[in-house]
């Protein structure tokens, strides 16, 4: 009994302590699910073109279109189309700085967005780092072991023996509301915690993740040191064609299609470009091709065919939190979870205020 108390308390009080945060990270996770559909219907002069029968431009061409419009900013990374009528994605600085469209047969800039200000750029901020930076992403990890302790002490607490399991299994009629929204939140609870369970584990892997990499063996992007160099008129450092560049890693990693392409920052670096094969659950995929931007060697590769099973676990985790590893089924069942971590924050916070006070009489001694 003292061990079930104690139970009940500690799920009480982290429920009462985290449930406005965990309203915000299930409709936050909900709304970021479909969020390349939304962006779709929103912007679709940004996303979206008509191929008109005509193949897709190099990526040479879209990086020029993007430099004449924006002249005074250098491309950082560029995003390929994820369908036949989608765009290119260029970005210009870091992870919160512009986001430049461009027709990918046209080669016409359709416009730009700020990434922070965006609607899709504000849910991340809120869903994986509070805007807070990295110290909210640290928090935004803390929230989703909270939702795994509750998950756990809620089961424990749940559990009613054998052979009474079906008489927790229901919402009650006739009752007060407090019994209603008790037994609400219990069946939410049981019937779809094991769900969420894996999708908060997930998400606290990725934010705490450095015992992960050193088990499935991660090592730091390779480094160019002294790459060698087809100089300019002026002694500086040429680099080659994106394109050629672009078909040695199609070489290297064949079947797949080029999700993204991170340019070097410094002269030093490498150039990576990030790949996804047909039967890949992630998004952008898990193949990694460094090249050395002016000779078109081969730094180095990750494969995800030659992965070890550790690797392959790690390589899950964000398919499984966004529901990807199972496609459209997978992202609506995400969807729901967003709402089912609502209804029992909701549930159980309305259980607790309901409950009756216990008042306390004095007692008048003479």
């Amino acid at each position: 009994m003292r061990i079930r108390k104690t139970v009940s308390r500690l799920h009480a009080y982290l429920g009462l302590a985290v449930a406005v945060f965990g309203i915000v990270t299930g409709l936050s996770g909900s709304l970021l699910v479909f969020r390349h559909e939304i962006d779709g219907q929103l912007y679709p002069h940004l996303r979206l073109t008509e191929p008109q029968g005509q193949s897709p431009l190099g990526v040479n061409d879209i990086i020029q279109a993007v430099r004449r419009a924006f002249p005074q900013q250098q491309p950082a990374r560029i995003g390929f189309p994820t369908q036949p009528n989608g765009t290119f994605e260029v970005w210009l600085g870091n992870s919160r700085g512009r986001r430049v469209y461009v027709d990918a047969f046209t080669g016409k800039v359709l416009g730009s967005q700020q990434a922070n200000r965006t609607y899709r750029g504000v849910l991340r901020d809120v869903h994986v780092q509070w805007m807070l930076g990295e110290t909210g992403e640290t928090f935004a990890g803390l929230i989703a072991l909270a939702v795994i302790i509750l998950i756990c002490s809620g089961t424990f607490l749940w559990w009613p023996g054998r052979g009474k399991i079906a008489r927790n299994l229901r919402v009650r009629r006739g009752v007060s509301w407090r019994v209603w929204f008790f037994d609400l939140h219990r069946l939410t609870g049981v019937l779809f915690g094991w769900l969420l369970l894996f999708t908060a584990l997930s998400g606290a892997t990725l934010v705490f993740d450095g015992p992960l990499k050193i088990l499935a063996g991660e090592a730091a992007p390779p480094r160019v040191a002294e790459p060698k160099t087809s100089a300019d008129v002026d002694g500086k450092r040429k680099a080659m064609d994106l394109d050629e560049l672009l078909e040695t890693a199609r070489r290297v990693v064949p079947g797949a299609n080029v999700t993204w392409v991170i340019l070097p920052k410094k002269e030093t670096a490498p150039l990576l470009v990030r790949m996804k094969l047909p039967n890949e659950s992630h998004p952008n995929g898990k193949n990694y091709v460094y090249l050395n931007p002016y000779t078109d060697d081969v730094l180095d590769v990750w494969r995800t065919a030659d992965a070890p099973w550790q690797r392959s676990v790690t390589n899950a985790r964000y398919p499984i939190h966004t529901g990807e590893i199972a496609g459209r089924i997978g992202r609506t069942v995400i969807l729901l979870l967003g709402i089912t971590l609502i209804v029992l924050c909701v549930s159980g916070t309305t259980s607790w205020w309901l409950r009756p006070r216990r008042r306390q009489q004095s007692t008048i001694l003479s």
